[in-house]
């Protein structure tokens, strides 16, 4: 029971475990079903200030006034004379006639008839109340009602590439046609993803709110179940393992690929990932990628698996611009991968490894023990953010809790016998001594790896990485230090600064936080401020 105990203070430190669940929704006012004849008048030889007169007439408690209310606002949003408060007025009329419309209830006494193409699975976003307000979304543009709408994903062809829990697109619901028959007002509205629509000679940008899209997606997900799994027993949770677009695939945009921590998931990227979706510059000029990948195995064996996975998502999406920039940011042991991902390794992880050199031993060009100790970065230029990385290893790792947490981690047989084949095949005497420790048992697990001192974690601090990197280094003590006796106070309580902090950085920041400064709003803030020059 004891062990039990000190495992959980263990995966308590070494991650930032997801909340529960993330918003709720508000209902709609009801309106009331009008019996009275109804009349569609033509608006096209009348002047706009008798059309705004008629939408200001109009009942807005009723089915009838609120259809008759989308007809003359999408009347007026066509003129070519509209002054600024007039828009003001007539867009605002326009979104809640057809908020009203669409919570009707389409019983047969009803003289309004409403049509939704395609019959699909959608929420409204004004509905969606955050429970947090880092997850309050933003909903970008001016005509129509933003939506979320989602779609099954069979997990087919590029489908992989999207999480499980489905598809989620934020798109924009708009009035299409209205027509009378004589007997009752028939309103087809229909959902637009492009960013503007065309009224008269007007041009308007669609309401549509990626952020919420992403917040229904989280809503309904189930990925933070295989983070204590992906730690402790690998093999169950590799069916989860992939590259996870946030929104629609893009073959020019930059992606932002985000990597998770020991024991640790996707979702922790939910407070970055939100203000990215809601920062419209971001989102006008980069993608999202999540990765999810079982974090028992050592950080190199994951790195040489995602690395697989980006190039044969990239190659998938026949887009090899995207090889030219990306940004990748990673959380501790996502730090250490974020690393390999973005340097060349060269011969040196190899000889540290193998007392003979990657010439000599022969193996096949994609042996995985040659793509685990010899790489290339997938982007020509890489900007990295490292948060809380554990670059010189954690102590925490080393302790106590890090032996008991060790022996809970079992494994993957693929794994193991990369290096079973191996020793089988060309004797031990073929790896280094200072290496035979942790490979003598077809090992080590990523706990190990992360302990003080690991020959390849010190290698790997000393390779340049193609592009630039920035570090955060979370806090629970000063913000501050100028000395390196002063920088031994500051640590977030698992890796001190002496380990996260790295000469090569452009620039480093000290933010309060334990060890998730994943969600540390100076840490966010940092981020979205190096990207945005990016862009400008």
């Amino acid at each position: 029971m004891l062990k039990v105990l000190l495992f959980a203070v263990l995966i308590t430190s070494l991650s930032g475990c997801s909340s529960i669940r993330f918003f709720e929704l508000q209902s709609e006012e009801a309106v009331i079903t009008q019996q009275q004849n109804v009349e569609l008048v033509s608006f096209k030889s009348k002047p706009t200030a008798i059309v705004h007169n008629h939408c200001l007439s109009v009942n807005r408690t009723t089915d009838v006034g609120n259809a008759l209310l989308a007809h003359c606002s999408k009347e007026l949003l066509s003129r070519n004379d509209l002054s600024l408060s007039l828009k003001k007025y007539a867009l605002s009329s326009y979104s809640s006639s057809i908020l009203k419309l669409i919570k009707l209830n389409q019983n047969v006494d009803s003289k309004v008839q409403i049509n939704i193409e395609g019959n699909l699975d959608f929420l409204v976003v004004k509905n969606i109340i955050a429970k947090e307000k880092e997850l309050s979304p933003v909903v970008f543009g001016e005509l129509g009602v933003a939506i979320v709408v989602r779609q099954n994903n069979n997990q087919k062809g590029l489908g992989k590439y999207y999480p499980a829990e489905g598809i989620y697109s934020p798109r924009t619901l708009i009035i299409e046609n209205i027509d009378f028959d004589g007997l009752r007002l028939k309103i087809q509205l229909s959902t637009k993803e492009q960013d503007y629509l065309l009224l008269g000679k007007n041009s308007y940008q669609l309401k549509r709110s990626p952020s919420a899209a992403f917040l229904a997606l989280i809503e309904n997900a189930n990925i933070d179940d295989f983070s204590w799994l992906g730690f402790t027993n690998a093999s169950q949770a590799e069916k989860r393992r992939g590259i996870f677009s946030i929104g629609a695939f893009s073959k020019t945009k930059p992606p932002i690929i985000m990597i998770h921590g020991l024991n640790s998931d996707p979702l922790i990227w939910r407070n970055l990932t939100m203000a990215m979706l809601n920062d419209e510059q971001i989102y006008k000029n980069f993608q999202i990628w999540h990765v999810y990948y079982p974090s028992g195995p050592p950080p190199f064996y994951n790195a040489m698996r995602i690395r697989k996975q980006l190039r044969e998502f990239i190659n998938q999406l026949n887009a090899p611009t995207l090889y030219s920039k990306a940004v990748i940011v990673g959380h501790s042991m996502g730090g250490v991968i974020s690393r390999t991902l973005s340097t060349e390794s060269g011969d040196r992880l190899w000889d540290i490894t193998f007392t003979d050199s990657y010439e000599k031993m022969k193996l096949k060009e994609d042996s995985p023990i040659n793509n685990i100790f010899i790489f290339n970065p997938i982007f020509d230029k890489t900007t990295v953010f490292f948060l809380d990385t554990p670059h010189r290893g954690s102590s925490v790792a080393n302790s106590v809790i890090g032996s008991i947490g060790s022996a809970f981690v079992t494994l993957p047989n693929n794994f193991k016998n990369i290096f079973k084949r191996f020793i089988d095949t060309v004797g031990i005497e073929k790896i280094t001594r200072v290496m035979q420790p942790f490979l003598i048992q077809h090992g080590p697990n990523s706990v190990q790896v992360l302990r003080p001192g690991h020959p390849l974690m010190e290698a790997l601090i000393d390779l340049p990485v193609s592009g630039e990197s920035y570090s955060i280094i979370g806090s629970t003590t000063k913000l501050t230090c100028k000395t390196k006796e002063d920088c031994n106070d500051v640590s977030d309580g698992v890796v001190d600064y002496s380990s996260a902090y790295i000469e090569s950085s452009v620039d480093t920041v000290i933010v309060k936080s334990s060890h998730n400064s994943f969600k540390s709003p100076d840490a966010i803030s940092f981020i979205l401020g190096k990207l945005k020059r990016k862009v400008n």
